[in-house]
């Protein structure tokens, strides 16, 4: 798969909403009006696939979520057998991040140092909790969470592949 073909998760179907075949989706994201002009999404029943494309009739944010009703599903029956699903969509398909801002796919692999140029370990995965986001930093077998917040994260370099940050490493 091409590097602007890839596919990144931005969501999960939370539940079936109304009669007419919606699904209520919780996105890993700030803002889910960001997500409701993609037309064609991804499905999987787990976070790595096998994917299947499913067209978007109509997409819309509310609040935290999107509320999507996909082609083909016309019934809550049918809404119903999408809870759970993972949503994903190719890297070309969203919009781009304002200069201080990342999609969770350009963390991972990020080597992280202190300020001391200690080396702390590589971002694995990222957390979404209701306060911010939470980066998951490994070191053989020493895990670190860090909060992706401006007080601890001081400067973040994709294309270089580090990041620096505000944290000893014996906290």
């Amino acid at each position: 798969m091409t590097e602007d073909a890839r596919l990144l998760v931005l969501g999960r179907v939370r539940a079936a909403y109304g009669v007419k075949g919606w699904v209520k989706a919780q996105v890993f994201g700030d803002d889910a009006a960001n997500w409701r002009d993609i037309s064609t999404w991804h499905l999987s029943a787990t976070e790595n696939g096998p994917w299947r494309q499913q067209e978007a009739e109509e997409c819309k944010a509310r609040g935290e979520e999107l509320l999507i009703r996909f082609a083909g599903v016309t019934d809550r029956a049918e809404a119903e057998n999408l809870k759970g699903c993972w949503l994903a969509a190719p890297r070309h398909a969203l919009p781009p991040t304002a200069a201080d801002e990342f999609y969770w796919d350009d963390l991972i692999g990020l080597a992280v140092r202190n300020g001391k140029d200690v080396h702390l370990g590589r971002v694995t995965g990222c957390i979404a909790s209701s306060a911010h986001t939470v980066l998951r930093v490994q070191d053989g077998e020493t895990e670190r969470l860090l909060p992706f917040v401006a007080a601890i994260v001081r400067e973040v370099d994709p294309a270089a592949g580090w990041m620096r940050v505000d944290w000893e490493a014996d906290w």
